[in-house]
């Protein structure tokens, strides 16, 4: 990274300018009112959320029958041995409770992000917000993080995500084909629980990006929600680890590959999603302004 240089003076390069300048916003997030306003700190919470928050014992009850125990949560389902399919009973406990609160927020984050931005604009407050000292950007992604920062589930699906990750790290490495290499085993079995671990944030994180993208276009805030939950669904029934396992066992001989992309290949398809409805929101964000 190469500095500017003015006499004796050395000039940061814009790069670690505009990183400098990403970490002080940051920083102090929980001051922007933007995203004090958006997490309900103050003024009318958005009642989508409140309304859909009163049917949570069913939705919980839903996503338990949903995340029920199965092969795809742990590789020790794929080993002969018998005890150790017992042990993958008990074992899989961690990543239904992590299936149930993944399920659970990926039907509240569009309830907090789809009508974000189609409910200020419809209410004529979108252009007082922009005449705050924020640019468009910046605004979008407040928005954005107050609405989820209002899903209470994040320190739990840290250590949930964390325990999953170490359980599918050893299952896999029990279920690895022995007579492969030790360094070849131990990395697919850290890949698999680096993709266990990491799956359910970008699947909730995919959810409330896709209900913010979709609140940039639809006006209609129950359209938006509609369409968000649309668009989930489709995603889901497309991009999971049964579809993902009968695809590699089609293409790939059976071994430790097979199992491993059957895992891998769900949050492979997520990140990548998530970038690229990512950066479309950021480009739609910056378009905003000459559209209302």
């Amino acid at each position: 990274m190469k500095q500017a240089t003015i006499g004796q003076v050395e000039m940061p390069s814009p790069e670690a300018s505009r990183l400098r300048q990403a970490w002080g916003w940051w920083r102090n997030l929980d001051e922007n009112p933007i995203y004090r306003r958006e997490r309900g700190d103050w003024g009318r919470p958005n009642p989508y959320y409140n309304n859909l928050a009163r049917f949570t014992p069913f939705i919980v009850l839903g996503a338990l029958a949903v995340g029920a125990c199965t092969a795809w949560l742990n590789p020790l389902y794929m080993s002969q041995v018998n005890e150790a399919f017992i042990v993958s009973c008990l074992l899989c406990l961690p990543g239904i409770l992590t299936n149930v609160l993944t399920w659970y927020s990926a039907i509240m984050a569009p309830a907090l992000t789809a009508p974000s931005i189609s409910l200020e604009i419809n209410a004529g407050t979108w252009d007082t917000i922009r005449t705050t000292p924020h640019s468009d950007l910046s605004l979008v992604l407040a928005k954005f993080l107050g609405a989820m920062s209002r899903l209470r589930i994040w320190p739990t699906l840290v250590a949930l995500s964390l325990l999953q990750g170490a359980i599918l790290f050893v299952s896999a490495l029990i279920v690895t084909n022995r007579a492969e290499a030790l360094p070849l085993r131990l990395g697919l079995s850290l890949l698999v629980a680096a993709s266990g671990a990491l799956r359910p944030w970008v699947e909730v994180v995919f959810a409330g990006i896709l209900g913010m993208y979709l609140s940039t276009h639809i006006r209609s805030t129950s359209l938006a929600l509609a369409a968000s939950y649309g668009g989930l669904l489709f995603v889901h029934l497309f991009n999971n680890s049964l579809l993902w396992g009968g695809f590699t066992n089609v293409v790939t001989a059976q071994g430790s590959f097979s199992y491993v992309l059957a895992l891998v290949g769900p949050t492979l398809l997520y990140l990548i999603l998530n970038a690229a409805l990512g950066t479309a929101l950021m480009r739609r964000a910056q378009r905003l302004a000459d559209e209302t």
